[in-house]
């Protein structure tokens, strides 16, 4: 169940992406390699709008959205642009309130669930790569994510996630 919850970190963050999910080990002092037990490619999608339009859209989720409920916090903990302002880095944590039981939430000893999202945005290129990790429950789960919106290669005025 704890899993199940974990996972809605790839609904939310973004929506289709390719994520990696990990278990170590609750043993303290005991190192191992991490175990994957699923790995998930979703499909390609692709919005019928201008890559700059697409960004300004995603760019307003932050920091926070009152269309996703479920993503109430993001705080810029690093962020840096180009002299020409072409590329620029972002680096946010960002909480999620999962659609869990209370009762779990408290055996679990969370109110909300954190990642860490690593956005790198090109305006020359057109291109948006997101990479996020799981901070809550890190120690036992990982959570890893990649995405990357881009301008659709047979029509330059759509998008492509």
């Amino acid at each position: 169940m704890l899993l199940s919850a974990l996972t809605h970190l790839q609904g939310i963050s973004v929506p289709h992406s390719r994520y990696q999910v990990f278990f170590l080990s609750p043993v303290v002092g005991v190192t191992v390699t991490p175990t994957m037990v699923q790995k998930y490619q979703s499909p390609v999608r692709v919005y019928k709008h201008p890559f700059e339009l697409v960004m300004a859209a995603y760019e307003r989720r932050f920091p926070t959205c009152h269309l996703i409920p479920m993503f109430v916090a993001s705080d810029v903990m690093d962020e840096e642009t180009s002299e020409d302002g072409s590329l620029q880095r972002v680096e946010r944590r960002c909480a999620l309130d999962v659609d869990a039981p209370r009762l779990l939430k408290r055996i679990a000893g969370v109110d909300y669930v954190y990642f860490i999202q690593k956005n790198t945005l090109n305006r020359k290129e057109r291109t948006l790569h997101i990479e996020s990790h799981n901070e809550t429950f890190s120690n036992r789960v990982i959570i890893h994510e990649t995405c990357c919106y881009s301008v659709h290669p047979e029509n330059e005025d759509w998008t492509v996630f």
